[in-house]
C-alpha cells in the first residue's frame, strides 16, 4: 500500500494566531521501506505523522492511500486494518493483560475469539515475549517489553503501514536497538512501510530513507545511507 502526501499542509488556528506546522509536503512512503523523519521539537514532525495516520486531515493538499484521498475513506477503519501507530509511551491499556492488549484490535473487528487469540499469541511470541507474560499487566513489564506488546498489537491487524512516534524515546540503549531491529525487519522481511519520527540520529541510522523536518518543510537527507547491516 502506497501512502502519499501531495502538497500537504496543516495550520493550527486560534482566535489569536495561525501556526503553519506542516508546509507543502509532497512525498511517497512505499512498502518494504524503513523511513526516519528527524527534526527538533516544534519542527512539525508529529503533526505530519498525525496527518499520515488520518488522525486529522490536512488543511491544504491531500493524503492519498493507493491513489484515494484519505478524506474519502473511513479513517477509523483505515487505522484498524491498514495503518497502525506506535507511541513513545506505549499507549497500552493498563487494566488489560498483555494478551488482551494484543488481541484488542481483532475484537474490535469482531474476529472469532479463538482465531484472534491465536493470532495475538503468535505475534507476541514472534517478538520474544514469553507465554508466562501473556497474563501479566503491562506495568509489570520492562519498557522494552511493553513496546514489543505495542508492536504486536500493530502486527495482528496486518497493517501495511506502521507509524512510530519516538518509539525508543523512553528506552535504554539496549532496548532501543532491539525495537529498531524489529521495525527494520518488518520492513525488509514482511514488506511493511515503517515510518519513524525521531530526534535521535542513532535511530535514524536504521532507516533506508531519512527525511529532515525543518519549520514544517520535509527534506530528504541526501547523505543518509542504507541502515545497518
Amino acid at each position: 500500500m502506497d501512502l502519499k502526501l501531495e502538497q500537504a499542509g496543516y495550520c493550527y488556528r486560534s482566535k489569536y494566531q495561525t501556526v503553519e506546522a506542516v508546509k507543502d509536503v509532497t512525498c511517497t512512503f512505499s512498502p518494504g521501506t524503513f523511513y526516519a523523519i528527524m527534526g527538533k521539537s516544534g519542527s512539525g514532525k508529529t503533526t505530519l505523522l498525525s496527518i499520515l495516520a488520518g488522525l486529522m486531515l490536512p488543511t491544504s493538499g491531500q493524503v492519498l492511500v493507493d491513489g484515494i484521498s484519505i478524506a474519502e475513506l473511513d479513517r477509523p477503519r483505515l487505522r484498524l486494518e491498514h495503518i497502525s501507530v506506535i507511541y513513545q509511551d506505549f499507549n497500552l491499556f493498563p487494566l488489560l493483560t498483555v494478551e488482551e492488549n494484543a488481541v484488542y484490535p481483532l475484537r474490535l473487528r469482531r474476529q472469532r475469539e479463538a482465531d484472534a487469540l491465536e493470532r495475538a499469541r503468535e505475534a507476541l511470541l514472534s517478538l520474544d515475549l514469553r507465554p508466562e507474560q501473556f497474563r501479566r499487566l503491562p506495568n509489570t513489564l520492562s519498557g522494552g517489553e511493553q513496546q514489543r506488546v505495542a508492536i504486536a498489537r500493530a502486527l495482528v491487524t496486518g497493517s501495511d503501514v506502521i507509524l512510530a512516534d519516538e518509539p525508543t524515546g523512553s528506552l535504554d540503549e539496549e532496548n532501543s536497538q532491539l525495537i529498531l531491529d524489529i521495525l527494520r525487519r518488518l520492513a525488509r522481511e514482511q514488506g511493511r512501510s515503517i515510518v519513524v519520527v525521531t530526534h535521535d540520529p542513532v535511530a535514524a541510522e536504521y532507516a533506508s530513507v531519512v527525511f529532515r523536518m525543518r519549520d514544517g518543510h520535509l527534506l530528504e537527507d541526501p547523505g543518509a545511507q542504507e541502515g545497518r547491516a
